[in-house]
């Protein structure tokens, strides 16, 4: 087994979507869970105070040139098939990981279920942290459990679904045990393909007109032509992150109390809603922003990318004080029209 390699002064430059700089004073890659255990018995756990699992790499914000901390880039991969029957399987899949691999290899193996979430950048290991959400789709929906390392008693634990407090884009993960754990593994159970019970969800608008100019089928859709149809969507509306540097969405669908929202209705009839749980009612940030006159909105070198409002892009040369502040303008826009403040979906890393 190789040793570890501490690193010091490395740019994360590439390892966020953004592309902004920012220095980590320290730096290592793990590659198994015992290279995690021999990395908080050295030193520099101890005496390093500031941690960042590279949890979110394609959703954060480095709020700052200096990280003064260690960063932990987790590179643990693999799967397990666990158990199938004539309807489902059952997979353990590592942290590291990505999402869209995983989704893709799924279908080509005439798995469902998570078909909608396809072309999201994340590692599978940050899918149940943030809940992932698509076209109709949480990712909590097929998540059996999840394994995890307590960084603080080198234990580790398996929860299932019921105990990870998932809610709308958030978790057990990213709230209460944010920094305290490190998660090893997920596991899903998704259907397998029988066109005589696959139900695929085509709600969302675009799917069905996309469907209809890739595929003229009269039988029901696979789950690859619903996932072929949701990439082209991506690709269309959403920028390219190897030549423009963004998160993707920045903010969150608002979610408002019903008392709330009937008020805000009242004063804008024609804002479109959608169901929610718990009596809240969802707003579309994207309408939001369109109509407090923030969309094509931009700020020098940054600001709202020119097919989707919701999606605040840096053309390289700007600072992440700039991309903070156009943020912060459309939130105060947008509060100062509905009365709705804007919850921002990225994570800031100070």
């Amino acid at each position: 087994m190789k040793p570890i390699s501490l690193q010091q002064d490395v740019n994360l430059l590439h390892y966020n979507t953004f592309k902004f700089p920012c220095i980590a004073r320290y730096f290592v890659e793990i590659e198994n869970s015992n290279d995690l255990i021999a990395l908080m018995q050295m030193p520099v756990w101890n005496t390093t105070p500031n941690k960042l699992m590279l949890w979110w790499w394609s959703n954060i914000l480095l709020a700052t040139e200096y990280f003064d901390g260690l960063v932990i880039k987790q590179a643990i991969k693999g799967k397990t098939l666990i158990e199938q029957t004539d309807r489902t399987v059952t997979i353990e899949v590592w942290w590291w990981e990505e999402w869209h691999w995983f989704v893709e290899r799924s279908i080509d193996q005439w798995y469902y279920g998570i078909e909608n979430l396809i072309a999201i950048p994340w590692s599978v290991g940050a899918a149940p942290m943030q809940n992932i959400w698509a076209y109709g789709v949480e990712v909590c929906s097929v998540i059996d459990a999840v394994t995890y390392i307590d960084l603080e008693y080198w234990t580790i634990h398996t929860i299932d679904k019921s105990a990870c407090q998932f809610w709308y884009r958030q978790s057990l993960f990213k709230q209460a045990l944010r920094h305290k754990i490190c998660i090893l593994s997920v596991t899903f159970t998704l259907g397998i393909y029988n066109n005589k019970t696959y139900k695929p969800l085509l709600t969302y608008a675009g799917i069905q007109e996309t469907l209809k100019q890739q595929w003229s089928d009269t039988d029901a859709p696979t789950p690859r032509n619903v996932a072929d149809a949701i990439a082209t969507i991506r690709a269309e509306k959403l920028p390219d992150r190897h030549r423009i540097g963004t998160a993707w969405s920045f903010f969150k669908n608002p979610l408002i109390p019903e008392k709330e929202a009937h008020s805000i209705l009242t004063k804008h009839p024609t804002l479109k809603t959608y169901p929610a749980p718990h009596s809240m009612v969802k707003f579309s940030a994207w309408e939001l922003i369109d109509r407090a006159w923030c969309k094509w909105f931009t700020q020098w070198a940054v600001g709202t990318y020119n097919k989707h409002a919701l999606v605040l892009i840096h053309r390289w040369w700007a600072q992440w004080t700039e991309l903070l502040a156009l943020a912060q303008t459309i939130q105060n826009r947008v509060y100062k029209m509905f009365g709705i403040m804007l919850d921002m979906e990225v994570n800031l890393i100070e």
